[in-house]
């Protein structure tokens, strides 16, 4: 649809506040925050619900990655304009900003109609389907999982977040439609691969293989997602200091006094972690306080609890760290152990 002169004065309004405040604006809903990504509902004069999502360049990573990319907002518009007119539902473009400074990406906003929604998530078979008219249709996208698909009101089906998706125009390759399935299975472990193939996005000769070469990707996505918790992301944070370097969960205050130790207490802080992905346990340690190698002293953690539950805990956070290193050996084990009796999560995005 066309924006009005209303509707494009309050998109102004809303651009000018995340530009001068790096935040949402109070009459816009959050319905999801990262560190790069802000997402928020609103309503406009004319265009009704719509939706806006913000993306902001804060990590030196983060501006690396679209200096020579055109920036989310408008490559977003772009997939979506295409997908519309291949006759895919997906949601309608009202406004698109982006601003750049001194050639280095500064912020994104996608203001989008909000769909009309029915209660209940679709089918597999139905995503399927979808996912095969996308390739058809000549767009690639290399992260799909079941959060890119709504059921509407009106019985179809809908395709959204396509800011990861690329324009081939032109229906895709073999193995460009193996490389979505693959990633596809790597993200949604109880996605059978009979599905994508019946939806014709899997060719059935590679069945067997793209299901295995799913199973190792799943496994270095869990490794990656696991180890984040030594890097600044949206869940931590490393913070250097004069004397080492502080490792945190956002959010999470510190307590006092920490416990000291050895390297060991590194293993605490990974297998910690990884029983938080693998199992979705409650986190027992906060903060890890690593000493720069040229300084005498010992690794320190810090948990919100107390100090007796690293204690209580050591065990289950030992061996939280040895099923890290069966994921980084590619050991099949670690999915069939009596302890969890489940298989391993998706690879979601962290």
């Amino acid at each position: 649809m066309t924006a009005t002169a209303a509707d494009l004065a309050v998109v102004e309004r809303w651009w000018r506040h995340c530009l001068e405040r790096r935040d949402l604006p109070a009459d816009l809903e959050c319905v999801h925050r990262r560190l790069v990504r802000w997402v928020g509902r609103g309503s406009l004069p004319a265009a009704g619900d719509v939706h806006v999502k913000v993306m902001a360049f804060p990590r030196l990573k983060d501006r690396l990655r679209y200096v020579h990319r055109a920036l989310p907002a408008r490559h977003e518009a772009e997939v979506l304009a295409a997908v519309r007119a291949a006759g895919i539902a997906c949601p309608d473009v009202v406004a698109a900003r982006t601003v750049r400074s001194r050639g280095w990406p500064r912020l994104s906003m996608l203001v989008t109609r909000t769909l009309a929604v029915a209660s209940g998530a679709p089918t597999p078979a139905a995503m399927a389907e979808l996912a095969a008219a996308l390739a058809a249709g000549g767009v690639f996208h290399p992260d799909l999982h079941a959060g890119n698909f709504l059921s509407l009101r009106d019985g179809r089906t809908a395709v959204i977040d396509l800011q990861s998706a690329r324009l081939r125009r032109r229906p895709l390759r073999v193995a460009r439609r193996a490389a979505m399935a693959r990633r596809w299975l790597a993200a949604e472990p109880d996605l059978e691969a009979g599905v994508l193939v019946r939806a014709g996005l899997l060719p059935p000769a590679q069945e067997a293989a793209v299901v295995g070469q799913a199973l190792a990707l799943r496994r270095r996505g869990l490794v990656r997602r696991i180890e984040r918790c030594l890097r600044t992301s949206t869940e931590f944070e490393a913070r250097r200091r004069w004397n080492g370097v502080l490792h945190r969960r956002r959010g999470v205050p510190l307590a006092e006094p920490p416990v000291r130790g050895g390297r060991v207490l590194v293993r605490y802080w990974l297998g910690d972690r990884t029983r938080e992905v693998l199992d979705s346990a409650p986190p027992v340690l906060s903060a890890l306080f690593r000493k720069s190698w040229w300084l005498p002293g010992r690794f320190s953690v810090y948990s919100p609890v107390d100090r007796d539950a690293v204690s209580a805990q050591a065990e289950a956070l030992l061996d939280g760290f040895e099923r890290l290193l069966a994921l980084r050996r590619g050991d099949p084990a670690v999915a069939d152990d009596p302890r969890r009796r489940r298989q391993l999560p998706g690879v979601g995005a962290d």
